[in-house]
């Protein structure tokens, strides 16, 4: 009789980067913190951030518990779209939170890459190296 085989356990990412996305978490809340406070960015995006973070997390939390039931699953651009919307602090503390998608090295890049544009934005607004109403206008160029 033959043994069943079994796939190999996927290798965890190494504590560094795990812990990398606490810090990144901490560093962009910092920046919304420091942004609504110098009144860089109003009040309402910076509750955004809140809510649509805490939607992130959940979210993530929702579709590990999916992925262990072996059920349908949420697809990992909508995951991402989350993020890009404001969602990147919860996404981030998710991941780690949960142990949800730390093993897959494109995901991670993708969120890596979403959170330093989320750093960009509000680094800038936080040091007043971009106008408040300039984003205004670009929202609205694209509404």
């Amino acid at each position: 009789m033959a043994r069943e085989q079994r796939p190999p356990p996927r290798r965890l990412p190494s504590p560094v980067r795990l812990y990398a996305r606490v810090a990144l978490a901490a560093v962009l809340s910092g920046l919304v913190v420091a942004s609504v406070g110098l009144e860089r960015m109003s009040i309402v995006l910076g509750l955004a951030y809140a809510a649509i973070g805490l939607l992130s997390f959940l979210t993530y939390g929702v579709d590990k518990r999916l992925a262990e039931a072996g059920g349908w699953r949420i697809p990992e651009n909508q995951l991402h779209l989350l993020d890009l919307l404001c969602g990147i602090i919860g996404g981030l503390l998710g991941q780690l939170a949960f142990r949800h998608k730390i093993s897959k090295p494109g995901f991670g890049a993708t969120s890596f890459v979403i959170a330093a544009l989320h750093a960009g934005l509000l680094g800038s607004l936080a040091t007043g190296l971009l106008d408040p109403a300039a984003i205004g206008s670009l929202v609205a160029a694209f509404a």
